[in-house]
């Protein structure tokens, strides 16, 4: 009986369709490494997961003079650069909060992660 459920409910979400699938697309290409270093904060691969990383190993006086009430260095950049307006949204209302920052830039990468990984157990099904 409760594979019956799973597989009508497995039926009426419509996984295949272009939207999840244009989602898992967005979520690549938030996650890209991004090839023109010219465009990135930290220069190795340039990338949502390097920023983090950065942010981790950024001092407080550093953080704070690319993030405060006048200018939102990073959030300019996510939104710039990365594309991910959600995200740079975020970031830009925490000003100057490096840990809260470093929380939702992680929370992000694993939400984008987390898209990815649904569609390809989806098409796996």
């Amino acid at each position: 009986m409760l594979w019956k459920i799973a597989r009508k409910f497995h039926a009426s979400c419509d996984f295949s369709s272009k939207n999840m699938r244009k989602h898992a697309k967005i979520a690549q290409q938030y996650l890209r490494i991004i090839p023109e270093k010219s465009k990135c904060f930290f220069c190795v691969d340039c990338s949502l997961y390097e920023f983090r990383t950065g942010l981790e190993q950024m001092s407080e006086e550093t953080f704070k003079y690319h993030s405060n009430k006048k200018k939102s260095d990073f959030a300019q950049w996510i939104y710039d650069v990365i594309g991910d307006k959600i995200l740079a949204r975020m970031v830009e209302k925490l000003k100057d909060d490096k840990n809260k920052t470093l929380i939702t830039v992680s929370r992000r990468i694993k939400k984008l992660e987390d898209k990815i990984d649904n569609l390809a157990r989806t098409l796996a099904f």
